[in-house]
């Protein structure tokens, strides 16, 4: 008895599905050759060793303004980038090093403290800043840190957006604090309301 052939449609959808393995392997191959920085969840290492030493965390927060000054809707708006952190002891060193890179890219930074990360991803898509960065590094060992960009709609940016940053980030191009620069603005989380709540309310600064 001649082997039963299997039915043309298998075979198609067999195809289809080998097809679909190599586009999925080449896209990660081509994600993982354009960015060296960026991992699947920001940039991780330990403190003071690169990346997360004290010149390349200006450079994120420079790269970081001036990505954002330049896909702005108004050419004169200053972007505001809200901060926020875990309990690492490195985070506020960090977090001031992030703070001297957005000065110097012309964004206005706004410190929120210890907020959890959908916290900030929170405040940063329902109070209107234009990105927002968070310190931390999750589940790793307490020696390490990290810094995750989200972008306005309290997302994590695309791909093709961490690579522009990563870029000017890798270049090293002289920092210099530009003129008329925003400086730092503190943030009442309090003053905002909880995300199951029926309406948010302003922000406050001081």
């Amino acid at each position: 008895m001649p082997p039963k052939r299997c039915p043309r449609r298998h075979i198609e959808n067999r195809s289809q599905i080998g097809a679909r393995t190599r586009c999925a392997r080449l896209r990660v191959r081509v994600s993982s050759m354009s960015k060296q920085l960026f991992g699947t969840d920001g940039i991780r290492g330990v403190p003071g060793e690169y990346p997360l030493d004290d010149l390349t965390l200006e450079r994120i927060g420079a790269a970081l303004g001036h990505y954002l000054a330049e896909h702005s809707a108004g050419a004169d708006a200053v972007s505001r980038v809200l901060i926020g952190r875990d309990t690492r002891e490195s985070g506020p060193h960090i977090e001031e090093c992030i703070e001297r890179g957005l000065a110097a890219g012309s964004a206005e930074f706004v410190s929120a403290g210890i907020l959890t990360t959908p916290g900030v991803a929170w405040v940063v898509r329902n109070e209107g800043f234009a990105a927002g960065v968070i310190i931390s590094a999750s589940h790793n060992p307490y020696l390490d840190n990290g810094v995750k960009l989200i972008s306005s709609a309290g997302m994590k940016f695309s791909d093709a957006a961490e690579a522009e940053i990563e870029r000017e980030i890798v270049a090293g191009a002289p920092l210099q604090r530009a003129a008329g620069s925003a400086g730092e603005m503190n943030f009442d989380v309090t003053s905002v309301a909880a995300p199951n709540a029926g309406s948010s309310s302003p922000a406050r600064y001081s």
